[in-house]
């Protein structure tokens, strides 16, 4: 938990899996099946979310280093191999990306073998009252949660449409700055924190060495 890393949330030490980072910080757990100038379609178009909140796109689980590779206003894909090509997002479908740069023109990259994550637009750092973390891997933030019905119903209209059945739920809770979850510092760390970050992962590894 956040204690054991130091007032970390988790993410800072195990990274994320594949999902969308909003452009306020939000993370939705899911497969991005397709994506256009308009909305990006996730769960196989169970869910969607406009393209003007999408802001980091991850296909497949990143730890916390490949991670950091996806901040500092940077736009473009992270390839597996640890590359970044500079571009503005095109679309997606079919299992490619389709990614335009100014060296390479209008590219596309596979999903499968090639892609790791792709930068729409930046992640703005948030302050938020409640944070929702979801059995299936999501964090919600959210100004404010309604209980007033029996059963928690979100009071930010975007994610209404997300169903917190309470069978769904892990954690709702009132997080302290400190151990938020914070997407704009998981893509962009800084120095100090990189240090944090090495020190609690080793520390974890130790851990789990003394156990096999």
């Amino acid at each position: 938990d956040a204690g054991a890393l130091g007032g970390l949330s988790p993410e800072f030490a195990v990274g994320l899996p594949p999902g969308i980072i909003t452009v306020d910080g939000s993370f939705v757990a899911g497969s991005v099946t397709n994506a256009d100038d308009s909305v990006f379609a996730l769960r196989g178009g169970n869910l969607s979310i406009s393209t003007i909140r999408v802001g980091v796109v991850l296909f497949h689980h990143l730890p916390p280093k490949r991670l950091a590779q996806l901040g500092g206003g940077r736009r473009g894909v992270l390839l597996r191999n640890g590359d970044f090509v500079d571009g503005e997002f095109q679309s997606l479908a079919n299992g490619s990306l389709k990614l335009s740069s100014v060296l390479f023109g209008v590219r596309s990259i596979d999903l499968t073998l090639e892609a790791a994550a792709v930068v729409v637009r930046p992640v703005a750092p948030v302050v938020t009252a409640f944070e929702v973390r979801l059995l299936d891997g999501s964090i919600l933030l959210a100004r404010s949660v309604d209980f007033s019905s029996g059963f928690p119903q979100f009071g930010d209209v975007f994610w209404r449409r997300i169903k917190l059945a309470p069978e769904n739920i892990s954690e709702i809770r009132r997080p302290k700055t400190a151990d938020c979850f914070n997407a704009a510092l998981l893509l962009a760390p800084t120095a100090a924190l990189k240090t944090k970050q090495f020190e609690r992962v080793r520390f974890a590894e130790e851990a789990l060495a003394r156990y096999e």
